[in-house]
């Protein structure tokens, strides 16, 4: 038998790194027990799984009364960290008030908001949400608050023309750049005034 090659940085990096990460998540888990929100807004981007050719969206609140999504849905055949099923549907509650009146705020600030009272893409919510709450989750003990998910356009002119970077995967894409995300300083001020917006609201 030839000799075993000793296993790459990376390989014996992994281990440590995910440690790490998975406590620093049981942190945030923790520090949301404590405060108890009255919902829990989280920012995510959607790679070709929502937006796509019919209509992208620099910004997008989804304003949901109930969220399903198939988290494991791309795994195929593969093991999850929870040794769940593939087909696992994990439901959550959304809050359909808090993304009218957060819609309806930044237009009133004169952001040109986009907002969805229902989702499109086949496993639910676009995998940068759903990855953030399965890990803020990770010892499974549920998640009791409804969730506002806010949409940014991160990939920008890679939207399209890599069809959110899985051309790579599932063939070249188009050369043609799409037009871009939203600028930096619109994502600050943004950020800012949903701030003020939910600080005004009457949820936490």
């Amino acid at each position: 038998f030839p000799p075993r090659r000793p296993p790459s940085p990376a390989r014996r990096l992994a281990g440590p790194h995910r440690q790490r990460l998975v406590e620093a998540f049981r942190v945030v888990r923790a520090t949301l027990d404590a405060f108890n929100p009255d919902l829990v807004l989280i920012w995510g981007d959607d790679q070709y799984e929502n937006f796509r050719e019919d209509g992208v969206a620099p910004f997008c609140i989804f304003a949901l009364d109930a969220i399903e999504s198939r988290p494991f849905a791309r795994l195929g055949t593969a093991a999850n960290a929870w040794g769940e099923p593939n087909d696992t549907v994990m439901r959550l509650q959304g809050h359909r008030a808090a993304g009218r009146y957060l819609t309806t705020a930044l237009v009133e600030q004169g952001f040109d908001m986009s907002y969805a009272y229902t989702m499109r893409h086949e496993a639910g919510l676009p995998h940068a949400f759903i990855n953030a709450l399965l890990l803020l989750d990770y010892d499974r003990k549920g998640l009791p608050w409804p969730v506002l998910p806010f949409h940014v356009n991160c990939y920008g002119s890679s939207t399209i023309a890599k069809r959110g970077a899985f051309a790579h995967i599932d063939g070249p894409g188009s050369r043609a750049p799409a037009p871009p995300g939203p600028s930096p300083g619109r994502c600050f001020a943004v950020g800012a005034a949903t701030a003020q917006a939910l600080r005004a609201s009457p949820w936490r």
